[in-house]
């Protein structure tokens, strides 16, 4: 005898129906194949952006100088090491004070001291500079006090909160275009795909929100406003040095040595804005004489070694760049050092 089928039995055809979906929600073989190669092509962003560290970017707080990276951090990005300790430092724990016997540098600066995501702990500045004092004669302890964007004023905010940590020296590390960069607010944090208060979860979102998102619609690159001498404001240097001078007067009031160390940008500007820089360190020089305060120049190392080409974007350092301004930091340290023993 003939069985009827299911699909030939009337009450199951009505069920199976009903439990169709609609003629729009039905996907043809060749859109479903498209979606698939995308979720796969997604799910391969985000395995290689994870590995990249992209769902882990620095975290940032507010305080009340502004800002910085918040404290207890160590993640790898870009395959780099990236820590901030329990001070919000980008250095490895140490004591309050140093070890006796140990010469403890504590260096404060911006996104040059810093060197960001692209440079790994050891390659920065400060950390350099330890492995290049051979002639210390005792042990190295390097401290880095120090967040991309931050202005003079920042910096001296920090430091009437933390102080010295017992630092022998005190080494800013600026340059005549700071002289005219006001104090950077704390509304970035949050607001800035470049200074997140949160991690995005997913590398995905922040490839977009961080990297795609801001030239898609044509966002500036959060930059220092001194970092274009063409907007730079004659009258707020007079303002930024007696930040400066008030950093470097309580550096010695604590008993460290304060030494500035000058790292120019290599941007080239127009006779005006060379004119501007030009005044503006003259200025420097004269505020550091006056204070008996002595200054590093990077210059002459930089041009020697290659100039521009020591630089990613003409204001901050490629690797290279900062080996040749962290060996003439130390040698002018070592100078000193060996000076007042």
């Amino acid at each position: 005898m003939h069985q009827t089928s299911r699909l030939e039995n009337p009450q199951a055809k009505r069920i199976f129906t009903a439990l169709r979906p609609p003629r729009w929600l039905r996907i043809r073989q060749g859109w479903r194949n498209a979606i698939l190669v995308v979720l796969l092509l997604a799910a391969a962003v985000e395995l290689v952006g994870r590995h990249l560290g992209l769902h882990t970017p620095v975290l940032y707080e507010t305080t009340e100088y502004g800002f910085r990276p918040r404290p207890n951090q160590q993640i790898r990005r870009f395959g780099n090491l990236i820590e901030y300790d329990a001070n919000g430092l980008r250095s490895a724990p140490v004591a309050a004070l140093p070890p006796a016997g140990t010469l403890r540098l504590l260096f404060i600066g911006d996104s040059i001291v810093n060197g960001g995501a692209r440079t790994d702990q050891a390659r920065t500045i400060p950390y350099l500079v330890r492995g290049d004092m051979t002639q210390a004669a005792r042990p190295v302890e390097v401290l880095s006090a120090s967040s991309p964007g931050w202005a003079l004023a920042n910096a001296a905010g920090w430091f009437n909160r933390y102080g010295t940590f017992g630092s022998r020296y005190v080494v800013l590390v600026t340059n005549t275009y700071d002289l005219f960069q006001q104090q950077a607010g704390g509304n970035v944090v949050g607001s800035h795909p470049a200074f997140p208060a949160t991690g995005p979860g997913l590398a995905l979102v922040e490839v977009a929100l961080r990297y795609l998102w801001p030239r898609l619609a044509a966002v500036e690159e959060f930059q220092d406003p001194g970092a274009d001498m063409r907007s730079a404001a004659p009258n707020l240097m007079r303002q930024v040095l007696g930040d400066l001078r008030w950093l470097l007067l309580r550096a010695r009031s604590q008993g460290a040595v304060a030494v500035v160390v000058l790292v120019e940008p290599v941007i080239p500007l127009t006779p005006a804005a060379q004119a501007l820089s030009d005044g503006a360190l003259r200025a420097l020089r004269q505020e550091l004489d006056s204070l008996a305060t002595p200054m590093i120049d990077t210059r002459l190392a930089i041009d020697g070694a290659g100039g521009a080409a020591l630089f990613r974007d003409g204001l901050h350092p490629t690797e290279d760049g900062n080996a040749i301004i962290a060996r003439t930091i130390a040698a002018g340290l070592e100078r000193l050092d060996a000076g007042s023993r």
